[in-house]
């Protein structure tokens, strides 16, 4: 899947990540780069649903940040089929 982010603290020279992801790293990532805690959202959903499970994913903000270098031995990755 190709994805364009740019935003605070996205080094603006940084073209694109170079490791392999999966979509299901999607939303953890995006709420990694707004500072959203998943575990708290949870708890927001569950107040009004019955049944609430985690997300599946990663968060990779630190990698679109280009914190957490390039090196895919390094890099959280999380491949749902």
């Amino acid at each position: 899947m190709s994805l364009v982010i740019r935003g605070p603290g996205i080094a603006a020279d940084v073209d694109r990540v170079q490791v392999p992801t999966g979509d299901v790293n999607l939303v953890p990532t995006l709420f990694g780069l707004v500072g959203a805690d998943p575990a708290d959202l949870l708890d927001a959903v569950a107040a009004h649903r019955a049944e609430v499970h985690p997300l599946p994913g990663r968060d990779l903000a630190d990698v679109v940040r280009d914190r957490a270098g390039q090196d895919p031995a390094d890099t959280p990755i999380y491949f749902m089929a």
